[in-house]
């Protein structure tokens, strides 16, 4: 019954969006009540939402919330694609793009350049494309918030599987692997 209410308003929510009621202040109460109400594991409801998120950058892309509504399809898209649906991951890939060329001065700009490089690296294989978008990062945001992650991530772990960064970390004394159980028995 849960999901029928989601298909249902999900449904009806593109529908009006899509049928010319598309007013700015119609658009964003639309994409704020399916943010609030949707299920965000549910693949229909994130292909509906990432739809008023795109629809909303086409038909107002200078607006303040355009970067951000583009962001946050690119992420879910994103998140699709690690439900083994490769066609996902392109679009995510196309949108960050989007963002980094269309919305420069933003500050999903910056972490569109980071999740970029992340995507070439830990789930296409491209270590090559991945330190690109790496070195990009840091010629333009030097002191951003990932700066000292892509740092680290360029000299010791581009290429590695996540397994091969524990296993590393592991064994410069990064990670406390003991576990310390304390239990009182009566």
């Amino acid at each position: 019954m849960k999901y029928l209410f989601y298909l249902v308003l999900c449904g009806a929510l593109v529908l009006n969006s899509s049928c010319g009621g598309g007013s700015r202040s119609k658009m964003v109460e639309n994409i704020n009540l399916m943010e609030k109400n949707g299920d965000e594991y549910n693949a229909q409801h994130i292909d509906s939402l990432t739809h008023l998120y795109e629809k909303f950058v086409n038909d107002f892309p200078k607006d303040s919330l355009a970067s951000k509504y583009l962001f946050n399809a690119a992420n879910y898209n994103s998140a699709q694609a690690g439900n083994g649906d490769a066609k996902y991951l392109e679009i995510a890939i196309q949108e960050y793009q989007k963002v980094i060329s269309n919305y420069a001065e933003s500050k999903e700009a910056a972490t569109s350049l980071f999740r970029l490089g992340y995507i070439y690296d830990n789930d296409k294989g491209d270590t090559a494309k991945a330190r690109e978008y790496y070195m990009k990062y840091l010629e333009k945001y030097p002191i951003g918030e990932y700066a000292n992650d892509v740092r680290i991530i360029n000299s010791k772990y581009l290429g590695k599987t996540p397994e091969e960064i524990f296993e590393s970390m592991q064994k410069e004394g990064k990670i406390d692997t003991s576990i310390h159980v304390n239990a009182t028995v009566k």
